[in-house]
Parts: structure tokens; sequence; C-alpha cells
């Protein structure tokens, strides 16, 4: 035993940095974890809300297992056929996408379920978080207050109330994860435990994209909290960041290959860089506020861009932002130990948020986001413990004094989280807070106009579209107003609104195609619906509604052979589908081939054994006098 201890102490002298490891807290971390459930709770009633209707409910993939390995050679957008303008945005997420398949392949479309999962990962990345302070800085008035903090911040509500394939909350978890298993094996020089960080890390990479700053990351640990002077420092963090630096290098490398020989990180935005430039303080003065101040939280918010430098929107939240670090560090730092923990918290904040002042990567409207800050309040947290303990020894010269001030963040955190998550509870009252913060926003007003559609609320749903054209987005608009128009039966005003968003821009979806399809053929278009149809078909092969419509239209016009081709294709697809038989059971019949047009109709019958008019059919086809 006494040799055993020996060796421990003896490895982790090799170590250049203090071991600050402290002993499990497990009552405290119970408590943070239960706390964390009751916070928020109310997301496990949410439905599926704004992109999860395309990622989960109408994704077709999601009920295949070879879609796993499949997930690793396409983009996220192509997961999920939305518009036929696919492959664009450049977002590699095949950890999701496969967390997606598994998650359907065990609940099916109960969303209670699927956010239970959610949570429970956002506990895991909790349970994560408390062992980083933990050893980050062993003093409890600052691991767990911090863990509490960020556990309860009510920027997470985004995470934990929108599943959207568990892709944030894969996220932060590989992300916690990695840096965890990093630490740990800086502490103690055990190799194995940095392969798991290199895993971890995997996860997080795979998961979203704007973990390829986890080697900054490791880098501030590295300077703040490694020993010695300051070349040894130096020598230090550039070998700490070492094995990160390959995990960019693997993920890359395995990006390229599996995307046919292309990173395929593309961005469409128009917006010049000196305006992308001189609007990041901007950015940054708004995400700071939202950690500070995370009341009224909403998935859009108001975003102006600064065009040049003169403007105060440039200069002034730029001094803002200095400022305020500086003054962050100074009143939050107590002792010398300190330090290295502030230090690390400023450069970790900064880490978390720099993927998302690329702001020409991101959809115009989604610019600043709670989500963003999902990495950042790790630091954030860290801070706001240590501010918090500083006030209470500099100012109120008692330690537990910052008791009072701990239980008042934590409940202000707590509540404003439940309160918030109760907003992700569906479309309606998503997009009534996007309204509420956001009137001049046309996504919200597309997706407010969509919600109130679901729900019948016709009269609702043209004035949000109408709105939404207002503020230029016709051809979102224009495809919603003719959704209207065709719920209502109003057959010939809905083709006029479809062609106007085609006309309008030509990234249509599938929706559109087959709606517009529909209401040719309502009209008795049977041309234009036939072409519909056929654009349906060829830019959404994974759609069976493409073929299957154009194979009755071509049935209806004795065009069988033709029929029975476009048939089987959409049968291919949907096989479960006993209509698709019947039809190429009547296109048989047409062609007077008897024989099989008996197998088709048995086909239908063995998927639907109540279906009368294939029974009909057979019987007739069977009977004697056949």
């Amino acid at each position: 035993m006494e040799q055993d201890q020996f060796n421990r102490k003896e490895t982790q002298s090799q170590s250049p940095f203090r071991a600050t490891g402290a002993a499990w807290d497990f009552p405290f971390l119970f408590l943070i974890l239960l706390l964390t459930i009751l916070a928020f709770l109310p997301s496990l009633c949410g439905e599926f809300v704004f992109d999860e209707h395309n990622l989960v409910i109408e994704n077709r993939r999601l009920g295949s297992l070879a879609q796993i390995p499949s997930s690793f050679f396409r983009l996220e957008e192509e997961t999920a056929v939305v518009s036929h303008d696919i492959g664009t945005v450049g977002r590699y997420r095949p950890l999701p996408a496969s967390m997606g398949v598994i998650a359907f392949r065990l609940f099916k479309l109960n969303p209670v379920w699927w956010h239970v999962l959610n949570l429970a990962l956002y506990l895991l990345t909790v349970t994560a978080i408390y062992s980083i302070f933990r050893h980050l800085s062993p003093d409890p008035w600052v691991y767990r207050p911090a863990t509490l903090f960020f556990a309860l911040h009510p920027v997470h509500t985004e995470v934990v109330g929108w599943v959207a394939n568990f892709g944030n909350t894969l996220f932060g978890l590989g992300f916690a994860m990695a840096l965890w298993f990093h630490i740990e094996s800086r502490r103690t020089a055990t190799r194995g435990l940095a392969v798991l960080s290199f895993a971890f890390f995997q996860v997080a990479l795979f998961s979203r994209e704007g973990a390829l700053t986890f080697p900054l990351a490791i880098f501030a640990y590295e300077w703040f909290f490694a020993e010695g002077n300051l070349s040894s420092r130096i020598i230090t963090s550039l070998r700490g960041i070492i094995p990160s630096l390959l995990g960019v290098a693997f993920y890359l490398c395995v990006r390229y290959f599996a995307l046919g020989g292309a990173l395929r990180m593309a961005s469409q935005s128009t917006v010049p860089w000196n305006t992308v430039f001189f609007s990041i303080p901007q950015a940054l003065v708004n995400y700071i506020s939202l950690l500070f101040f995370p009341y009224k939280l909403s998935l859009v918010y108001p975003f102006s861009w600064v065009g040049a430098l003169d403007q105060p929107g440039f200069w002034g939240s730029l001094l803002v932002v200095f400022a305020l670090g500086y003054l962050l560090r100074k009143f939050s730092e107590r002792r010398l130990e300190d330090r290295g923990s502030v230090g690390f918290a400023l450069a970790f904040m900064a880490a978390g948020i720099l993927p998302y002042l690329h702001l020409r990567a991101l959809s115009p409207e989604l610019l600043l986001q709670d989500r963003y800050l999902y990495i950042s309040s790790m630091g954030f947290s860290l801070l706001l413990a240590l501010l918090a303990l500083s006030a209470a020894t500099r100012l109120l010269r008692f330690k537990g004094a910052s008791v009072i001030l701990i239980v008042l963040i934590a409940g202000l955190f707590g509540w404003t989280s439940f309160q918030q998550s109760f907003v992700w509870a569906n479309d309606v009252t998503l997009f009534s807070r996007a309204l509420e913060v956001s009137p001049r926003s046309s996504l919200a007003n597309q997706n407010m106009g969509m919600a109130y559609l679901q729900i019948n609320r016709l009269d609702d749903a043209r004035r949000c579209f109408e709105a939404g054209i207002g503020l230029g987005n016709a051809a979102a608009g224009n495809a919603g107003l003719g959704d209207v128009a065709f719920a209502q039966g109003n057959f010939q005003a809905a083709v006029g609104a479809y062609e106007q968003s085609l006309a309008s821009n030509w990234s249509f979806s599938a929706n559109l195609l087959r709606n517009l399809g529909l209401a040719y053929y309502q009209i008795g278009d049977d041309d234009q619906a036939l072409r519909s149809f056929e654009l349906l078909s060829s830019h959404f092969p994974e759609i069976s509604e493409g073929f299957l419509h154009s194979g009755v239209l071509l049935l209806k016009r004795k065009e069988f052979l033709p029929a029975i081709d476009r048939l089987r294709q959409a049968g291919a697809i949907d096989p479960g589908n006993y209509n698709i038989p019947y039809f190429i059971g009547e296109a048989f019949e047409g062609m007077g081939n008897r024989a099989e047009a008996i197998k088709a109709y048995q086909a239908a019958l063995s998927l639907a054994p109540g279906f009368k008019k294939a029974q009909s059919r057979l019987n007739t086809l069977e009977s004697p006098a056949k």
C-alpha cells in the first residue's frame, strides 16, 4: 500500500499542474441536478417546434438504422429534405442525425421522451461542469455556486427546450467532457484520460462546428494553471494543445473525404467584410447583456449592422467590452490564487463565442442566438461566482454573506428558466415571443403564420404572411398565402400564390410543389398538375408523393406503362402504402394484363386486409365469368 501511494505521488509530481482536486460533494451536486430538473420541467411537455418539423416529424430517414453511417456522408441540411437548394449552409453534424435515428427507434414521435433524453444530456453536462469547476477552484464557495449558475442560467432554455436531434446538448456534453478529461490527464499525467479527452472532443466536433475553438480553451487552461516561469508555461501551453490540434486535423480530414473532397463550409451572405468587422463589438455587447440580464429571451432578436468605423455602434460597443472586461477581472480577484481562475473564465468566454462572430456564416435573422452562449456561459458562471464571493468579502467583510447573493442570483435564474421553458411549449408560444421581441422580423412573422395555419387560425395566418411579404420575404410569404387559400378550398387563389412564390425564389419546398400540383388538379388543369408532380419527384427523389401523384395522373390519361413506372418508384420509397399496388393493379388491368393485376391487388390486400376496393377488383378478376 505504501509503495502504491509513493507511486501515485511520484506520478503527480511529474505534472506541471497544481493538484487542485477537491473531495466529491455528492449531496450538493444532487441538489443542483434536482433544482435543474425543476427549473426546466415545463420543457418536458413541449411539442416539436421550428425546424424540428423537418428534422424530426417529416424526416423519413429517421426510420432506418442504415442512415446512421450514411449521415457521415452528407450535411445536416441534406438529412431532412426541406428545399431543393441544399448543401449550401455547410452544417456537418452526423452525430445529431444518428441520435435522431436512435431516438426515433426508441420513442417514435412522442416528444415527451425526446425532451427527457435531451434534459438527461444536459444534466450530464452539468455534472461535467461541476467536476471542471471543482478542480479549477477547490473553494466550495466558488465551484458550488458556479455550477449552480451554469445549471440554472436562462439562456440554456433554448438548448434544453429545442431538441433538434440533440445537436446542442451533444455539443456541450462533448466539449465539457473533453475539457474535464484533459484537465485530469494533465493533472495526473495519465495518457488514458488524454485519449478520452480526444474522443469526446470528436463528439463535440461532429455535433457542431463551434467546437473548432476547443484548442483555444485548452490553451487558456494550460496558460493560467500551469506552474513555472514564463518560458516553461509557454512550452507547457504549446505542448498541451497538440492533441486538440490533431483532433481538429482529424475532423477536417474526415469531413473532407466524407463529403466528396470538399469541406463545404459555405457562406451565402452578401454583407461586406468591413461591415461584419464593425458589427462584431455590438454583437459582443448584446451577448454580454444576455448573460447578465437574461430577460425576455427569444429565438429572434433585432440586430442592426454597423457600416462605418466612426459609428457609435462600433467604438462605443468596443469601449464597453474592454471596460467591462477590465472591471470584471479587477473586482473578481480577491487574492493572488484567484487570478488564474478569473483569467481562464474570461478567456473561456471569448473562446466560446468566437465561432459565432463569423457573422457572414450565420442566417441573417438568426445572428444572435441564446444557444451560441452555451460554451461561453461556462466561463461566465465561474466568473460570476468569483465576483459574488469577492463582493461579499470585500464590501461586507463576511464570506458567508455571499450566500445571500448566490441564493438571489440562482433564484432569479431558476425562476426565469422555469418561465422561459413555457415559451418553448409550441410554435405559437415560441413565435409569439419572437414577434414581441422582434416585430420587424420576417422570419418571426412567417413562422408565426405557419403556427397559426397548423391550428386553423387562417385569418391570423394570412395577416402574418402578408406582414412577412411586406418585410421582404415574398417567396415564403406567398407560399404561406397559398397554404391558407388551399386550406380554405380556394384552389385558384392557391395556384396564383404558389406560382408567385416560385417566381420570387427558386429555393422552393417539397410541400409547395405537392400542394401546387394538387391545387391544379382540383381546378382541372391536369397538365400543370403533372408538371408540378414531375418537378417534385425530380428535385425530391426521396419523397414518394411526386411519383405517386404523377403515376395516378398518367393512369387517368391511360398512359399505363409510364404510370406503372412512376408508381413502382413510389412503392420503393414508401413500401407500406397500400394505395400504390392498388393503382398498379388498375394500370395492369387497363392494359389487359389480368395476371399482373391480380398480383398487384393481392399485394394491396396484404398491406391492408380490409381494403374493400382492392378486394372488389380482385373478386371481379378471379370470378369464373372473367
